[in-house]
């Protein structure tokens, strides 16, 4: 099912300039790669996003909040397909392992009300990525995993 919502990127006066931020929902459940893996029964596989950049989609799990949803689509978006990056100032370049520890410290900032709950369950996601090999980038997920076991909130 594709939800989405909208971004304010910025505002002048009463005119606002948004972002549509659509992704689809998906039981990670089902996954095939989980499944061999013997790994979609785990609590933590609800947590998991996923860009596809050969159709442009974000996946998500359709059992995380909602608000939880927005946020990892937020991250996919813009970490993995590299749209709205010039919201973040002196993002590295993709590829560089501070990439995504950079776009995860931005949406942590737009989390409001959610960003403690938001840090948890980042740090649940990617935890579960890195034990069970499922990002060929572990420096990658592992820059990010050291900034979110420090975060302040």
């Amino acid at each position: 099912m594709t939800e989405s919502f909208e971004l304010v990127l910025r505002q002048d006066g009463p005119e606002l300039t948004t972002a549509t931020i659509a992704y689809e929902t998906t039981n990670f459940r089902n996954h095939p790669e989980l499944i061999k893996l013997g790994i979609n029964e785990e609590d933590s596989a609800r947590f998991l996003a996923m860009y596809d950049p050969e159709t442009g989609k974000t996946w998500v799990d359709e059992r995380a909040p909602q608000w939880y949803r927005r946020m990892a689509a937020l991250h996919e978006v813009i970490c993995c397909g590299e749209r709205l990056e010039g919201l973040i100032p002196d993002l590295p370049p993709k590829g560089d392992p501070r990439h995504c520890r950079e776009v995860e410290k931005f949406v942590i900032r737009t989390a409001g009300y959610n960003q403690m709950e938001y840090i948890i369950y980042r740090r649940r996601m990617f935890n579960f990525l890195l034990t069970n090999n499922l990002n060929p980038d572990r420096d990658m997920l592992e820059c990010t995993l050291d900034m979110l076991n420090h975060a302040k909130y």
